[in-house]
């Protein structure tokens, strides 16, 4: 089962700017999303690093969002897990 998104306004922006996440991580304890790249009509959008960080989980990602068409879970991306990540 694929998990619930939902959407979550990153720390690190001041304009409205909804990025898509996860019920999951918002349930996560000290969960704070960063968007290094664009806004467009209060979305996430284009090409940028998605970071989602807490007290058991840091992810990054190499998206690219197309507002609220990057809540299908389906855009391009390449995707980092420094704490899961096993070498």
């Amino acid at each position: 089962m694929r998990p619930l998104l939902r959407s979550v306004l990153p720390v690190n922006k001041k304009e409205p700017c909804k990025l898509p996440t996860t019920e999951d991580q918002l349930e996560r304890r000290n969960f704070k999303a960063y968007w290094d790249g664009q806004c467009k009509d209060g979305f996430a959008y284009g090409l940028g690093r998605d970071i989602a960080i807490s007290d058991t989980h840091h992810i990054e990602e190499i998206v690219k969002h197309n507002g609220p068409d990057s809540y299908d879970n389906q855009s391009p991306r390449v995707n980092y897990d420094f704490v899961n990540y096993k070498y």
